[in-house]
């Protein structure tokens, strides 16, 4: 997969991460998205 789409803007994973009950990192990863889900309005 290209890292750039070709209308010119980054391209996304369209798979998200497998889900897990026993993942320890989870809320780590959710914590490092905050900021930037919250600067997009997403959150």
């Amino acid at each position: 997969m290209n890292a750039v789409c070709s209308c010119g803007s980054s391209a996304v994973t369209v798979r998200p991460v497998k889900y897990s009950p026993l993942d320890k990192y989870a809320s780590y990863r959710r914590q490092a998205k905050e900021p930037e889900l919250t600067m997009k309005g997403l959150l």
